[in-house]
């Protein structure tokens, strides 16, 4: 008998920087801000917030997880205005997140969402924000995409 379950239970510290998780109804990245400490950002029901110096508990990590940028809700970068939450997609083909760090209004931090460490998004660089958009997975059985976490910034709050 084969068994095909995407996830591995795993704590929070066993995640790899980068990695994308599950506890309950909260979904998140595994990041660091400094290359070594782990961070989360936690999408839930009240938006995506940075939790520093990670979680003390366990989730389901998922090694194979995909994002996928819903191509209608792409929007131009202008100066200053990425909304937390958006998948944002640089000219020099990185792909960032901005979230609030839970300071005053107006702080946040920006990551890299593939090597999950904290970065600056490149100022003279062309880039392009997705609004909406997918975590999920491709099942080996088919082709067919199976979100795992439906993303709308606009739908949550900020």
């Amino acid at each position: 008998m084969q068994i095909d379950i995407p996830a591995t239970p795993s704590r929070f510290d066993a995640v790899p920087i980068g990695g994308f998780f599950a506890r309950k109804t909260d979904f998140g990245l595994c990041v660091s801000v400094d290359g070594k400490s782990k961070a989360a950002i936690i999408f839930s029901m009240n938006g995506a917030r940075l939790q520093l110096g990670g979680l003390p508990y366990e989730v389901l990590y998922y090694p194979e997880a995909t994002a996928q940028a819903d191509l209608k809700s792409a929007v131009s970068r202008t100066e200053n205005e990425l909304p937390y939450g958006a998948l944002v997609k640089s000219a020099n083909g990185s792909y960032y997140i901005q979230v609030s760090d839970g300071g005053p209004t107006g702080h946040y931090r920006t990551f890299n969402v593939v090597t999950g460490l904290q970065e600056d998004l490149p100022s003279d660089a062309p880039a392009v924000s997705y609004g909406r958009w997918s975590v999920g997975l491709t099942r080996s059985a088919s082709t067919d995409f199976q979100a795992l976490l439906d993303w709308d910034f606009s739908a949550s709050s900020q």
